[in-house]
């Protein structure tokens, strides 16, 4: 039988293979397929042979491999932003470019557009295969003051990644002035 660490830390079967006959002496390379479409970053794979105890063997408690592996995954960047004209009570376009450097595809995500660290917005990806990139376009109703714009990718960590980490791109608009109401002949 096959295993594999889980998110937990707990070992999931993920395969076994049968032998019919094995003479005495003899050694049988084996193999099984791992899906590794949730289980990235640092595992260890345990191989059990016999994991039921149905052979008597001289010898019980060398039957276990164990090895450490990465499983390497997707891994969403946002490269940059660019956007249109600000200026107060107008609609600004944010086009943001998300590539994927990682070693294998991702599906299903979504581009975010915060302001001030507030979600805004955000448009589907259905794919991204790996050394790609796509350009996403949202938009906001500019108001007055100092604002950052950060544009997410994975905002809701639909895919699972090598780094979760570089997912942002911050950039600080010019300072838009506002509305400045004067109270006058009280």
């Amino acid at each position: 039988n096959f295993y594999i660490t889980n998110n937990f830390g707990f070992p999931t079967f993920f395969g076994s293979v049968f032998i019919p006959l094995m003479p005495p002496q003899t050694s049988a390379n084996i193999s099984a397929v791992l899906n590794t479409g949730s289980v990235l970053g640092n595992r260890t794979i345990t191989v059990i042979p016999d994991p039921l105890d149905q052979i008597f063997e001289l010898n019980d408690t060398n039957n276990n491999g164990t090895k450490g592996v990465f499983v390497h995954g997707p891994d969403l960047i946002m490269l940059n932003v660019t956007h249109t004209n600000v200026s107060l009570d107008t609609f600004v376009t944010f086009n943001a470019t998300v590539q994927n450097i990682g070693l294998s595809n991702a599906t299903g995500f979504y581009v975010s557009l915060l302001v001030d660290g507030i979600l805004y917005d955000y448009v589907f990806v259905s794919s991204l295969q790996v050394n790609s990139s796509k350009n996403v376009l949202i938009g906001w109703l500019a108001t007055g003051g100092q604002h950052n714009i950060t544009m997410h990718a994975d905002q809701f960590e639909n895919v699972v990644e090598h780094d979760e980490t570089n997912n942002n791109f911050t950039i600080e608009l010019p300072f838009i002035p506002g509305y400045d109401l004067i109270v006058e002949n009280f």
